[in-house]
């Protein structure tokens, strides 16, 4: 016999269901507060768990939102993690050397980031992703003579883009590229020094490069090769020892990688990029490499703070609890691309195996981006509640932007956070219900 669910059955398991994740968020948080030593922040967290009858929905969903913020600024401003005398360096005697902020190294990150049990592997920290880049860049110039090499660009990040063709097209011969499909055919009949490729296309997150057709692609030349690989957006770890020790002609292989996205669930603490490095040749100077991309972070000042490092260090962001995260934001996203993919009203990329989705609105209207944050916005205001509108993807809770793309080519960039509040449904609710 088929069973009818009411309205009030439909509700009340809705509510269940909000509850648990409210529920499950919070535990998120006490464990983030044992890391970091926030003793009363957790007995706060466990009064609320055990109270959370006493609160309604919409109370619930800002109640989160503050406890998040209220321990981002107590791990930030109130604990002894920012406590940290900066420089000049106090801990040793009057004597010692003075040093600037910009110089300080921060090896010990670095050692906890590099777990490559490979001398030909190196781990480098930058103040961000895009400092690193700009960094290796510099190093190309500094060791190679690239008026002989040829570059092939496989970047969709609008500010790799700028960086690429407003400084350094000087200097490198560069080809431009927009999908993988042309790189892999390219790379079939034409040889080059340089390749310069994201491991994900942001623009169609659930498109990302396949890693043994690149392999097979680079493999059909003996030349010398330098690969550069921005793996910001991969929820899978790249491991560049094995990739490397696949590949039969010498490379040089920087993998870059933003921290702030991923890497330090959602909290925020504190623009970082990660540069690792490794060779298969003999003929490389890794060492003299490396090296020059610590003088450069230091002459341009791109390093971090020795707060920021102890902050980074926590054994937290080396835990299954941030690999959890990862996959919880992409669970998430992928329910709730299954939920508004039969709208018609947009053209949805991303989804399985992405932590945010591209949505562009099948429209002629010039303005239909505009109108359609601010529908949005009047719809969760009714609800009295209100989205971030802000840049990236990682974060604990949804945020949403608009991305002005080249020739007028816009769309959203909408990650959807950790947790199914309100706010998730209301959001949710509104892209089903939306038509132009």
């Amino acid at each position: 016999m088929r069973q009818y669910i009411t309205i009030e059955e439909s509700s009340l398991n809705s509510t269940k269901q909000f509850i648990s994740e409210i529920q499950h968020e919070l535990s998120q948080l006490k464990i983030i507060c044992q890391y970091f030593c926030c003793d009363h922040l957790i007995s706060e967290i466990e009064d609320l768990i055990e109270n959370l009858i006493s609160y309604n929905d919409y109370e619930l969903e800002n109640i989160l939102y503050d406890k998040y913020i209220q321990i981002r600024k107590n791990i930030l401003y109130g604990s002894d993690f920012a406590k940290e005398i900066k420089s000049p360096n106090f801990k040793v005697n009057r004597y010692s050397k003075y040093d600037y902020e910009r110089s300080f190294a921060p090896y010990n990150l670095e050692n906890r980031v590099n777990k490559f049990d490979n001398k030909n592997t190196k781990t480098v920290v930058f103040r961000s992703g895009m400092s690193a880049i700009d960094v290796i860049l510099k190093s190309l110039v500094r060791h190679f003579d690239l008026s002989r090499m040829q570059m092939i660009d496989c970047s969709f990040y609008f500010e790799t883009k700028e960086l690429l063709y407003n400084i350094y097209d000087r200097y490198f011969n560069i080809n431009r590229i927009t999908s993988y499909e042309e790189l892999y055919q390219t790379l079939e009949v034409t040889t080059y020094n340089i390749i310069f490729l994201e491991s994900v296309d942001i623009n169609r997150p659930n498109e990302r490069i396949d890693l043994n057709l690149l392999i097979k692609k680079i493999s059909n030349s003996r030349s010398p090769l330098i690969l550069i690989i921005d793996t910001t957006a991969d929820i899978f770890n790249f491991n560049l020892a094995e990739f490397v020790s696949k590949i039969n002609r010498d490379i040089l292989v920087f993998e870059i990688k933003s921290g702030i996205k991923l890497g330090q669930l959602g909290l925020e603490l504190a623009n970082v990029g990660f540069v690792n490095l490794s060779t298969n040749s003999k003929y490389i100077d890794l060492k003299s490499i490396y090296q020059t991309l610590v003088a450069f972070r230091s002459i341009t000042g791109c390093s971090i703070l020795p707060y920021e490092e102890k902050l980074l260090s926590n054994e937290i962001f080396f835990s299954e609890i941030k690999h959890d995260y990862i996959l919880r934001m992409s669970t998430i996203c992928t329910e709730f691309y299954n939920a508004i993919a039969s709208n018609q009203s947009f053209e949805i990329l991303g989804g399985e195996l992405s932590v945010f989705l591209i949505i562009k609105i099948k429209s002629t209207e010039k303005d239909i981006y505009k109108k359609f944050l601010e529908d949005l916005d009047k719809s969760l205001k009714r609800k009295k509640l209100t989205i971030i509108h802000g840049t990236s993807f990682g974060f604990r809770h949804p945020r949403i932007e608009i991305i002005q793309k080249d020739f007028g080519d816009n769309c959203l960039r909408l990650s959807l956070g950790c947790y199914r509040g309100l706010l998730y449904e209301a959001i949710k609710h509104f892209f089903i219900e939306w038509r132009e």
